[in-house]
Protein backbone atom coordinates (compact mmCIF):
# COMPACT_ATOMS: atom_id res chain seq x y z
CA UNK A 1 0.00 0.00 0.00
CA UNK A 2 2.82 2.01 1.07
CA UNK A 3 4.23 1.62 -2.31
CA UNK A 4 1.24 2.65 -4.48
CA UNK A 5 1.17 5.40 -2.62
CA UNK A 6 5.26 6.41 -3.71
CA UNK A 7 4.16 5.60 -7.40
CA UNK A 8 1.42 8.00 -7.12
CA UNK A 9 3.29 10.69 -5.71
CA UNK A 10 6.30 10.10 -8.17
CA UNK A 11 3.55 10.02 -10.85
CA UNK A 12 2.49 13.06 -9.72
CA UNK A 13 5.18 14.73 -9.41
CA UNK A 14 5.99 13.47 -12.86
CA UNK A 15 2.76 15.51 -14.55
CA UNK A 16 3.68 18.63 -12.55
CA UNK A 17 7.13 18.45 -14.31
CA UNK A 18 5.26 17.42 -17.28
CA UNK A 19 3.14 20.21 -17.24
CA UNK A 20 5.72 22.85 -16.24
CA UNK A 21 7.60 22.38 -18.75
CA UNK A 22 5.08 22.19 -21.62
CA UNK A 23 3.37 25.56 -20.01
CA UNK A 24 7.47 27.24 -20.42
CA UNK A 25 7.17 29.14 -23.75
CA UNK A 26 10.16 29.94 -25.70
CA UNK A 27 11.89 33.44 -24.54
CA UNK A 28 12.40 35.38 -28.09
CA UNK A 29 15.82 36.26 -28.69
CA UNK A 30 15.89 40.36 -28.61
CA UNK A 31 16.31 41.66 -31.87
CA UNK A 32 20.23 42.90 -32.66
CA UNK A 33 20.82 46.59 -32.18
CA UNK A 34 20.43 48.06 -35.47
CA UNK A 35 23.06 50.58 -36.62
CA UNK A 36 22.35 54.49 -35.71
CA UNK A 37 21.35 56.49 -38.85
CA UNK A 38 23.90 58.37 -40.23
CA UNK A 39 24.36 61.87 -39.40
CA UNK A 40 23.17 63.79 -42.11
CA UNK A 41 25.45 66.95 -41.99
CA UNK A 42 23.10 70.45 -42.56
CA UNK A 43 24.63 72.77 -44.86
CA UNK A 44 22.88 76.06 -44.32
CA UNK A 45 22.92 78.38 -47.94
CA UNK A 46 25.16 80.52 -48.28
CA UNK A 47 24.36 84.41 -47.68
CA UNK A 48 26.37 86.49 -49.52
CA UNK A 49 28.54 89.23 -47.53
CA UNK A 50 27.49 92.95 -48.02
CA UNK A 51 30.03 94.89 -47.37
CA UNK A 52 29.45 98.34 -45.92
CA UNK A 53 30.50 101.18 -48.68
CA UNK A 54 33.87 102.48 -48.20
CA UNK A 55 33.46 106.22 -46.88
CA UNK A 56 35.15 108.74 -49.51
CA UNK A 57 37.92 109.93 -47.80
CA UNK A 58 37.22 113.84 -47.02
CA UNK A 59 38.45 116.13 -49.43
CA UNK A 60 42.20 117.74 -48.29
CA UNK A 61 41.42 121.64 -48.16
CA UNK A 62 44.84 122.71 -49.32
CA UNK A 63 45.22 126.52 -48.47
CA UNK A 64 45.32 128.63 -51.95
CA UNK A 65 48.84 129.00 -53.14
CA UNK A 66 49.96 132.45 -53.58
CA UNK A 67 49.86 133.76 -57.57
CA UNK A 68 52.98 133.67 -59.66
CA UNK A 69 54.63 136.94 -59.76
CA UNK A 70 55.30 137.23 -63.42
CA UNK A 71 57.78 140.06 -64.71
CA UNK A 72 58.55 141.40 -67.95
CA UNK A 73 61.86 141.71 -69.75
CA UNK A 74 62.80 145.61 -70.93
CA UNK A 75 65.69 144.38 -72.76
CA UNK A 76 67.34 143.06 -75.82
CA UNK A 77 69.48 139.52 -75.77
CA UNK A 78 69.30 139.34 -72.10
CA UNK A 79 71.21 136.21 -70.88
CA UNK A 80 69.49 133.56 -68.99
CA UNK A 81 71.96 131.99 -66.63
CA UNK A 82 72.24 128.90 -64.77
CA UNK A 83 73.53 130.83 -61.62
CA UNK A 84 72.94 133.81 -60.01
CA UNK A 85 76.25 135.19 -61.35
CA UNK A 86 77.67 137.17 -64.02
CA UNK A 87 79.81 134.06 -64.81
CA UNK A 88 76.86 131.97 -65.07
CA UNK A 89 76.50 129.77 -68.28
CA UNK A 90 74.10 131.20 -70.50
CA UNK A 91 71.21 128.92 -71.02
CA UNK A 92 69.31 131.44 -73.26
CA UNK A 93 68.41 134.76 -74.47
CA UNK A 94 65.75 136.64 -73.51
CA UNK A 95 64.17 139.65 -75.05
CA UNK A 96 61.52 142.29 -74.56
CA UNK A 97 58.23 142.07 -74.20
CA UNK A 98 58.69 138.49 -73.12
CA UNK A 99 56.89 137.59 -70.20
CA UNK A 100 58.46 135.47 -67.43
CA UNK A 101 57.64 133.63 -64.19
CA UNK A 102 59.80 134.78 -61.14
CA UNK A 103 60.48 131.50 -58.84
CA UNK A 104 62.86 132.99 -56.22
CA UNK A 105 65.54 135.60 -55.56
CA UNK A 106 68.92 136.37 -54.59
CA UNK A 107 70.43 138.95 -54.11
CA UNK A 108 70.33 141.30 -57.35
CA UNK A 109 69.42 137.94 -59.25
CA UNK A 110 65.79 136.40 -59.95
CA UNK A 111 65.34 132.99 -61.34
CA UNK A 112 62.83 132.78 -63.76
CA UNK A 113 60.98 130.31 -65.67
CA UNK A 114 60.95 130.60 -69.59
CA UNK A 115 57.20 130.39 -70.59
CA UNK A 116 58.18 128.36 -73.43
CA UNK A 117 60.73 126.26 -73.07
CA UNK A 118 60.15 125.93 -69.60
CA UNK A 119 64.12 126.38 -68.76
CA UNK A 120 64.79 127.97 -65.67
CA UNK A 121 67.37 130.08 -64.93
CA UNK A 122 68.59 133.36 -63.23
CA UNK A 123 68.44 136.70 -65.00
CA UNK A 124 69.96 139.97 -63.67
CA UNK A 125 67.09 141.59 -61.40
CA UNK A 126 67.13 145.26 -62.96
CA UNK A 127 66.85 143.79 -66.70
CA UNK A 128 62.92 142.80 -64.54
CA UNK A 129 59.81 144.79 -64.52
CA UNK A 130 56.54 144.04 -63.05
CA UNK A 131 54.44 142.85 -65.83
CA UNK A 132 51.14 145.82 -64.49
CA UNK A 133 53.83 148.65 -64.14
CA UNK A 134 55.05 148.70 -67.78
CA UNK A 135 53.18 151.32 -70.03
CA UNK A 136 51.40 150.31 -72.36
CA UNK A 137 51.72 151.61 -75.87
CA UNK A 138 48.83 153.59 -76.58
CA UNK A 139 46.74 152.63 -79.70
CA UNK A 140 46.39 155.11 -81.58
CA UNK A 141 43.35 154.64 -84.66
CA UNK A 142 44.97 153.77 -88.00
CA UNK A 143 44.10 156.18 -90.09
CA UNK A 144 41.58 155.48 -92.82
CA UNK A 145 43.08 155.71 -96.00
CA UNK A 146 40.95 158.09 -98.26
CA UNK A 147 39.58 156.60 -101.79
CA UNK A 148 40.01 159.72 -104.12
CA UNK A 149 37.83 158.71 -106.75
CA UNK A 150 39.08 158.24 -110.66
CA UNK A 151 40.26 161.31 -112.14
CA UNK A 152 37.49 161.89 -114.95
CA UNK A 153 39.40 163.85 -117.69
CA UNK A 154 37.31 167.11 -119.10
CA UNK A 155 35.67 166.73 -121.98
CA UNK A 156 35.91 168.86 -124.45
CA UNK A 157 33.10 171.10 -126.06
CA UNK A 158 32.99 168.98 -129.37
CA UNK A 159 32.15 165.93 -126.84
CA UNK A 160 29.52 167.76 -124.94
CA UNK A 161 27.90 168.37 -128.14
CA UNK A 162 28.01 165.19 -129.48
CA UNK A 163 26.40 163.79 -126.52
CA UNK A 164 23.71 166.29 -126.24
CA UNK A 165 22.88 165.27 -129.81
CA UNK A 166 22.96 161.62 -129.26
CA UNK A 167 20.62 162.20 -126.32
CA UNK A 168 18.10 164.50 -127.62
CA UNK A 169 17.68 162.36 -131.16
CA UNK A 170 17.23 159.34 -128.66
CA UNK A 171 14.46 161.41 -126.51
CA UNK A 172 12.82 161.52 -129.63
CA UNK A 173 9.50 159.37 -130.11
CA UNK A 174 9.45 158.72 -133.94
CA UNK A 175 12.02 157.80 -136.43
CA UNK A 176 12.46 161.51 -138.18
CA UNK A 177 13.78 163.85 -135.77
CA UNK A 178 16.45 165.38 -137.50
CA UNK A 179 16.40 165.66 -141.63
CA UNK A 180 19.11 163.21 -142.05
CA UNK A 181 17.24 160.29 -140.38
CA UNK A 182 16.26 157.79 -141.97
CA UNK A 183 11.84 156.67 -141.88
CA UNK A 184 10.96 153.21 -141.22
CA UNK A 185 10.77 153.20 -145.08
CA UNK A 186 14.31 153.50 -145.29
CA UNK A 187 13.38 157.11 -146.98
CA UNK A 188 15.40 160.19 -145.48
CA UNK A 189 13.01 162.62 -143.59
CA UNK A 190 14.68 165.56 -144.84
CA UNK A 191 12.14 168.55 -144.46
CA UNK A 192 9.23 165.99 -142.75
CA UNK A 193 12.19 166.02 -140.07
CA UNK A 194 10.58 167.38 -136.50
CA UNK A 195 13.90 169.74 -136.14
CA UNK A 196 12.46 171.29 -139.41
CA UNK A 197 9.44 171.69 -138.68
CA UNK A 198 8.13 174.85 -136.13
CA UNK A 199 6.13 174.68 -133.45
CA UNK A 200 6.47 170.90 -131.88
CA UNK A 201 9.78 168.63 -130.68
CA UNK A 202 13.02 170.61 -131.07
CA UNK A 203 15.24 168.19 -131.46
CA UNK A 204 19.22 169.23 -131.09
CA UNK A 205 20.92 167.92 -134.61
CA UNK A 206 23.71 169.90 -135.31
CA UNK A 207 27.02 170.57 -132.99
CA UNK A 208 26.38 173.60 -134.19
CA UNK A 209 23.16 174.01 -132.55
CA UNK A 210 24.93 173.37 -129.00
CA UNK A 211 25.20 176.96 -126.80
CA UNK A 212 27.64 177.71 -124.30
CA UNK A 213 24.76 177.60 -121.75
CA UNK A 214 24.01 173.75 -122.60
CA UNK A 215 28.01 173.08 -122.01
CA UNK A 216 28.11 174.75 -118.54
CA UNK A 217 24.94 173.30 -117.46
CA UNK A 218 26.12 169.66 -118.92
CA UNK A 219 29.38 170.52 -116.97
CA UNK A 220 27.65 171.27 -113.68
CA UNK A 221 28.86 175.26 -113.75
CA UNK A 222 26.68 178.28 -112.88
Amino acid sequence: MQRRRIQVVFGLAALIVLGMLSGRKETPAPPAPSEPPARVALVSPAIPSVQAPAQAAPPVLRPPSAAPVRLRVTGTGVALRGEPSRDGAILDRLSRPLVVEALESAGEWVKVQHPLTAVEGWVFAKLLEAEGDAPRPEQKPRPVPQVQPPSVPALSAAMIAQRLVAESRAAYPGSCACPYDVDRGGRRCGARSAYSKPGGYAPICYESDVTAAMLKRYRGQP
